[in-house]
């Protein structure tokens, strides 16, 4: 059995992503709208990890329009899908693993990443959150929305 490609998957889908994920993925919706509230409003710069095409965005810039945001993403038709959204704002939209991309040190208010995570293993992880918090500014904050599975003998199984 051949495995796709992550950003191949999402490529493929990518006019229909907005809408399946506003209407057909329960609580989504109401989660990007909590996530928004939660970042601080005094962000000026904000880091988003797998941003896509910018969901969680389009809540943030309702409170704060003015932030600048990096946002890193496998596949580069969200990227593009993101820009057309919102040709307004101030965004580095990068076409890169976040694993792999090396973020600026002490240089973002907030960072975020919305239901990205669950695709990968604690210890790839643990790595991934070492770098977010050298990219975050003395008092910056980190927010992560995702799918948790608390079991660790279940999580094995999901990942096997």
């Amino acid at each position: 059995m051949k495995i796709e490609k992550m950003s191949d998957f999402f490529t493929v889908r990518v006019d229909g992503y907005d809408e399946h994920m506003l209407t057909n993925v329960p609580g989504c919706k109401e989660a990007y709208k909590i996530m928004a509230q939660l970042v601080p409003l005094e962000a000026n710069s904000l880091l988003d990890l797998g941003c896509g095409t910018g969901l969680e965005l389009d809540e943030i810039f309702k409170s704060n329009p003015k932030v600048e945001v990096t946002g890193i993403d496998l596949t580069q038709a969200m990227l593009d899908k993101l820009k057309e959204k919102h040709p307004d704002k101030k965004l580095e939209l990068i076409n890169a693993s976040y694993f792999d991309h090396e973020f600026r040190k002490d240089h973002y208010d907030a960072a975020i990443s919305f239901q990205t995570l669950h695709h990968f293993s604690p210890k790839e992880k643990v790595g991934l959150y070492t770098k977010i918090f050298a990219a975050l500014k003395e008092k910056g904050q980190y927010l992560e929305c995702d799918y948790m599975v608390e079991d660790p003998q279940e999580e094995a199984f999901y990942f096997r």
